[in-house]
């Protein structure tokens, strides 16, 4: 990541809390913020100038996840300052396992209210180093595709809507299982697709 001479680093940290529990996302800047101020429901940004973290909360839904996401990105694409991607690295970090260079913005940090008291060192020899990942990686989730027998599970992979299942079959098992391609079934009446999701259990 390049800072180039934008004087990024500097910059004061800015926290902003996303939802769409309205039926309407939206983001609201957090001022004055501390820990407390994370909300376990919603999904937050972290901006530090040359990293934008995005905290997910425990209850955060995927629709949530997955616009927030988008939104990252986007908020980058249209900084005023002229921050772009290649100036800013975008992580996302998941509630109770924040590194030091987020927990750091905030005051007295409590590692007992979510880590069970762990340091994140001790959270990384626990489950490895992947705690954090890039933005990137995880928008690669909602578009990736699997085999029939993976989604016909109850528990599906991170990043598939259960609604909407058959959109993450590959297209050779959808043709298999549906006898149709995406784009014809997409043609159908709603109560025809609803009807087809039920015959091959993917509703």
């Amino acid at each position: 990541v390049s800072t180039q001479s934008t004087g990024i680093s500097s910059r004061p940290p800015r926290l902003f809390q996303l939802s769409n529990a309205c039926g309407v996302f939206r983001a609201e800047e957090v001022y004055n913020f501390n820990q407390d101020d994370l909300i376990e429901d919603d999904i937050m940004l972290l901006d530090i100038g040359t990293t934008l973290f995005v905290w997910i909360g425990k209850g955060a839904n995927d629709a949530e996840k997955k616009e927030s996401l988008v939104a990252a990105k986007e908020y980058i694409l249209h900084d005023p300052s002229g921050r772009d991607e290649s100036m800013v690295e975008m992580l996302t970090v998941k509630q109770g396992m924040e590194p030091p260079k987020f927990t750091g913005h905030f005051q007295a940090w409590d590692p007992r209210k979510w880590s069970g008291g762990k340091s994140y060192e001790e959270l990384v020899a626990q489950f490895g180093d992947v705690l954090v990942s890039s933005v990137d990686q995880e928008l690669e989730k909602y578009s990736r595709k699997y085999p029939y027998e993976v989604l016909v599970k109850k528990v599906v992979p991170e990043g598939v809507d259960v609604v909407n299942k058959e959109r993450y079959l590959e297209d050779r098992d959808f043709l298999e299982v549906f006898g149709m391609t995406l784009a014809e079934y997409d043609k159908l009446p709603a109560w025809k697709r609803i009807r087809a999701k039920k015959a091959v259990n993917l509703f």
